[in-house]
């Protein structure tokens, strides 16, 4: 038997006899390395060393029997998650003052929820433009139960024993103490308004596609501050203050809330696209879909077909262009029909800088050598 059936077996070579490392001890003699296994047996690995590392390699030490983790994600949306909250807490606190405004013959009323809230709804948009209308709910729903906490935690403060060396307790219910109608009322306000905002924008995203964000942005701002400002401003200032205030109240706040999101609307523009281009997850799936639609339009349409391609690639995955040329411009861990898809896009997105002309010919021959 040769040496390499011998080990394509798995047994010892015969004593005495040569193998292509050089010749075998006798069965039972001692080599370099240890006792020599008799003829025809199986090796059995030894024992491991005493210090159990392996030498040149520094050790680490081991998790305990049953310690268990659970993962964590890699992306922006707990981030979010966590400002947007935040953001909450903090313009429901500031909600408790009232500021008058003054221009000339106008007298403005507005509570001081009305600085920060409207950030609120650009995160808002944010979680349901990039990770949809499920993610957006479980974080409004999660502000919703931080929002109880909070004012369950203040309200024990504010009914707790008073020390006598603290002479603050009516300025500290006049600011955090909890009347249940304006606990009502923003809750209400909040619930209505953010659910609604983040549903208008999902179901135009859904029937639209990318394209005409402002749209979207704009359109589910008009409706999700109209619920929350009108519930909040008449379940917490009805039979409070008059009908006139009220009116003013709801108007204004909602004017500005409004105004606020139109003129940051090129900020949530560049926050949104960020947001796309940095998750990973979004833009695989872009350009995933990209190079499906291109695809399939491509061999259902002819020239034709290319042009709407070029039309719904580029705008499905016009967020990932810049990554979509580095990967033509590399060819590194493209196939065939992500090249094509990625090609589209960067027609649309002006990286080529070739016409429709050569950007149709270039598509037809890639599809023609994609399918011979």
């Amino acid at each position: 038997m040769s040496a390499t059936e011998s080990h394509s077996t798995g047994r010892t070579p015969a004593a005495g006899s040569t193998s292509a490392s050089g010749p075998v001890p006798a069965a039972g003699s001692t080599s370099a390395s240890g006792p020599v296994p008799a003829a025809g047996s199986t090796p059995t690995p030894g024992p491991a060393p005493a210090t159990g590392r392996t030498p040149g390699v520094a050790s680490t030490p081991a998790p305990r029997a049953g310690a268990h983790y659970a993962a964590s994600t890699h992306g922006f949306f707990d981030i979010v998650a966590v400002c947007f909250v935040a953001f909450l807490l903090l313009s429901n606190i500031g909600a408790t003052k009232l500021i008058g405004v003054h221009l000339g013959p106008l007298a403005l009323v507005f509570d001081g929820g009305a600085i920060l809230f409207p950030l609120t709804y650009i995160l808002g948009d944010v979680l349901s433009e990039v990770y949809g209308f499920k993610a957006a709910r479980r974080v409004i729903l999660t502000g919703f139960v931080v929002q109880l906490i909070a004012s369950l935690t203040f309200w024990l403060v504010q009914i707790a024993p008073v020390s006598p060396d603290y002479t603050s307790q009516e300025a500290f219910e006049a600011v955090l103490g909890v009347v249940p109608r304006f606990v009502a009322a923003s809750i209400i306000g909040y619930i209505a308004g953010q659910l609604l905002n983040s549903y208008v924008l999902v179901r135009i995203k859904d029937r639209f596609g990318e394209k005409h964000l402002w749209v979207r942005l704009l359109t589910s701002t008009l409706v999700g501050e109209a619920a929350d400002t009108i519930l909040y401003c008449t379940i917490a200032w009805a039979g409070v203050a008059s009908l006139g205030t009220i009116a003013n109240l709801t108007i204004t706040g909602y004017i500005y809330k409004v105004g606020v999101e139109a003129l940051f609307l090129p900020l949530t523009y560049q926050v949104v696209g960020w947001f796309k281009r940095h998750e990973s997850s979004y833009a695989a799936g872009a350009r995933k879909t990209a190079d499906e639609v291109g695809t399939d339009d491509a061999a259902n349409g002819g020239a034709g077909g290319v042009g709407a391609a070029v039309s719904k690639a580029g705008e499905l995955a016009r967020v990932t262009a810049g990554d979509n040329r580095g990967k033509i411009r590399s060819g590194v861990g493209a196939s065939a029909e992500s090249k094509i898809g990625d090609m589209r896009a960067d027609v649309i997105a002006g990286g080529t800088g070739e016409d429709s002309t050569g950007a149709d010919a270039d598509l037809g021959g890639l599809d023609e050598r994609k399918n011979g």
